[in-house]
């Protein structure tokens, strides 16, 4: 006979923590919680797992305690992390090509079991006055103002678990602005939006031509010398 043991305290969920964008990010437990209880569950009064505990608060001002706070992550969050979810989403420089700006994308993916599926970007015109969109299973807060909705699908890399593409659209006058909201699937989810923001740019289109780079050094001179990977170098002096 296999013998089990384990033991259960009680705690309560004193706070919710959220983030800028509405999503749910910690639970605040007190009481229960112990240093090395890190990865343990937090389950309610019907035997569900709310959360995995992730950290105990110290008090700074007294020789770093142990307080009865704690943090957990919640349940939801962890079901993302295994069945696959976006890590990081980059808007890289956006260049014109062709009378359109264009920005590359790239989406970094957390996929240690193999679950994730497609990630990609639903881009639309809308006034720049407006809210955050929420994250959620279905699209929310759409606004009368916004027009010109575009699915766009990224190109996923399995093994370097990164999701790359391009945004296409034209300049538009002041007042107006693109909106973008990043979107995956895996083997849990058909499709869940992440929160929906304005375009995130560093600065103006820029032209992307060729052009040469030459650097001469002093005999015995050591000097770093960094490329962007957009770049190449043909010969160093």
């Amino acid at each position: 006979m296999v013998s089990r043991r384990f033991s259960i305290r009680p705690s309560n969920v004193t706070a919710l923590r959220y983030n800028n964008y509405g999503e749910l990010k910690k639970l605040q437990i007190e009481g229960g919680v112990n240093s090395g209880n890190s990865g343990g569950p937090i389950v309610d009064a019907e035997g569900f797992v709310i959360g995995v505990t992730v950290s105990v608060t110290l008090d700074l001002e007294h020789n770093g305690a142990q307080t009865q706070l704690a943090n957990a992550v919640p349940t939801e969050f962890v079901h993302g992390l295994v069945s696959g979810r976006i890590s990081h989403t980059e808007f890289e420089q956006p260049y014109n090509k062709d009378g359109k700006v264009r920005v590359p994308v790239k989406m970094e993916i957390v996929d240690p079991l193999g679950r994730f599926n497609k990630a990609g970007i639903g881009i639309w015109i809308g006034d720049t006055a407006t809210k955050i969109r929420p994250p959620g299973l279905t699209r929310t807060g759409m606004l009368p103002s916004d027009k010109n909705y575009t699915l766009i699908d990224l190109n996923y890399d399995s093994t370097k678990k990164i999701a790359t593409g391009e945004l296409v659209y034209e300049s538009l006058p002041p007042g107006l602005a693109y909106w973008v909201q990043p979107f995956y699937s895996n083997t849990k989810v058909v499709q869940f939006w992440t929160p929906g923001t304005l375009l995130p740019v560093s600065g103006p289109p820029v032209d992307r031509v060729a052009t040469s780079l030459r650097v001469s050094l002093r005999p015995g001179t050591v000097r770093p010398i960094t490329l962007s990977k957009e770049s190449t170098a043909s010969e160093f002096f």
